[in-house]
């Protein structure tokens, strides 16, 4: 979901992401591949 912001700034929040899964496993190998793709560490 993105809040609709016109400007980004260091440690303002822009949105934000949902992720479901059957499992907890699937959820982190999810969003570590989230943060891949975002160019983000962990």
């Amino acid at each position: 979901h993105l809040y609709g912001k016109l400007s980004a700034r260091p440690g303002r929040k822009m949105g934000h992401l949902n992720i479901t899964a059957p499992t907890t496993e699937q959820v982190r190998e999810t969003a570590a591949q989230v943060l891949k793709l975002l160019g983000l560490s962990t």
